[in-house]
């Protein structure tokens, strides 16, 4: 610590001067690096919940923090990788099935010079809607044929834009995936000594910095948990609706389901819309209208109930307040309001509660 004689004692100007230099730049450090506080929040949580992996590589293997952090790190990439090659060989089976099926009908549609109503007489609905339509307003088979190729070009020329839009956003998607392995190596690397230095650096007491990064450890404990908890409720739900719509290898799209449920927005999205589809194009539409509502309804919302009572009941936090920070935060600032809204949410109680602590005279308690 350093000290100074009572002549180099420093005037309030200067600390006036370095107070504010600290805050204008951790207020530009801040801009900076906003773009990336989502994903170096998601690498904290993620080292938070791997620390252990790494201290029990250490213990037992007696190897160096680095090797066991990049071990652990491999783990991590493992969990996440493999499940994705298992989804996108499915996805392209199912994908391979769907076209067989289009090929078929387009066919029987060739076949039949061009006359859809045989094809369409075998879905509820359609064919009767069809025939009214075509009695109304005839159309000639060779005009279907030039709306439908005016479609597909329209169609072509869309999916040609959205794949420049990708190839756009793929650059920044690795860059975010190089920031996000860097950040999870150095946290579950150094992450004690990071958490100790920003402990030197508030202005309180002892007590009240344990208590500041005892509730941050809590939440992001409860963070964990929750995400886990709402991905394997989701992932039975969903196991259930497949059960009752008759899919095929229910329980291995229901653990998909559960492993791509954290994902923010689309989750178990990416695996019952294709089911879905595939169920309508195969004609199954009882199955598939029942799987489509089953998601809709109880898939999709199982996760505003069980994650925010779990991040509550871990963290010492209202459900109520947790499930409105989640869906508010996401709601104003999207994906990062929805990271960062059980952290706000918990920085402010705690600091009101190191407050009403220290202001116990003022507000009318006892100390």
């Amino acid at each position: 610590m350093v000290t100074f004689s009572k002549s180099a004692q420093p005037t309030r100007f200067p600390r006036y001067f370095v107070l504010g230099g600290v805050g204008v730049t951790l207020t530009l450090l801040f801009l900076f690096a906003s773009d990336f506080l989502g994903t170096l929040f998601i690498a904290a949580i993620i080292a938070t919940a791997t620390l252990p992996l790494r201290k029990f590589l250490r213990k037992q293997t007696k190897i160096t923090r680095t090797l066991a952090s990049l071990l652990t790190i491999l783990a991590v990439v493992l969990l996440l990788i493999v499940p994705l090659v298992l989804f996108v060989i499915s996805v392209v089976n199912q994908a391979s099935g769907a076209y067989e099926i289009f090929r078929q009908e387009f066919n029987k549609f060739a076949a039949s010079d061009y006359n859809f109503l045989p094809i369409l007489e075998r879905y509820p609905m359609l064919g009767d809607w069809a025939s009214n339509l075509l009695k109304y307003n005839p159309i000639s088979p060779q005009e279907i044929v030039s709306k439908i190729g005016e479609f597909l070009g329209f169609l072509s020329r869309s999916l040609l834009g959205y794949t420049t839009s990708i190839v756009k956003q793929l650059s920044f998607f690795v860059i975010h995936a190089i920031v996000f392995f860097l950040a999870l190596f150095y946290f579950i690397r150094d992450g004690e000594k990071l958490v100790g230095y920003v402990r030197s650096l508030l202005p309180l007491s002892e007590k009240h910095r344990d208590l500041v990064f005892g509730k941050m450890y809590g939440l992001m404990q409860a963070v964990v948990y929750g995400i886990l908890g709402a991905a394997l409720a989701q992932g039975i739900v969903f196991g259930i609706g497949l059960s009752i719509a008759g899919v095929h290898n229910a329980l291995f799209w229901a653990a998909l389901g559960a492993l791509f449920s954290p994902i923010p927005y689309v989750g178990v999205g990416l695996v019952w819309v294709p089911i879905v589809i595939s169920l309508f194009a195969t004609q199954h539409f009882g199955a598939g209208t029942f799987l489509l509502i089953w998601c809709m309804t109880a898939v999709a919302n199982i996760d505003n109930i069980v994650k925010p009572y779990l991040i509550g009941s871990r963290s010492a936090l209202h459900p109520l307040a947790v499930l409105v920070v989640i869906l508010g935060g996401a709601f104003a600032f999207g994906l990062k309001g929805l990271i960062f809204g059980p952290l706000i949410l918990t920085l402010s109680l705690t600091f009101l509660e190191i407050y009403r602590e220290e202001y116990r005279g003022v507000l009318g308690g006892k100390r």
